[in-house]
């Protein structure tokens, strides 16, 4: 598996689950997947409009 993207990394979980041997040969020094976003230095009412979640700014992602 050449990549470091989604589908690579999920193809790879795949195929790892069925018993083969996978390699995941990417340039970067770590992967790193679903991180938490930086928080953002921004003012009040921006952050009570659209709050900081999880995946980013938003209610629905709250």
């Amino acid at each position: 598996m050449v990549g470091d993207g989604q589908a690579a990394l999920e193809t790879a979980a795949l195929l790892g689950e069925q018993g083969t041997r996978v390699r995941v040969p990417a340039r970067a020094d770590r992967l790193c997947r679903n991180d938490v976003p930086p928080l953002w230095a921004r003012p009040w009412w921006r952050s009570a409009r659209s709050p900081h979640g999880g995946l980013g700014p938003g209610w629905r992602n709250r």
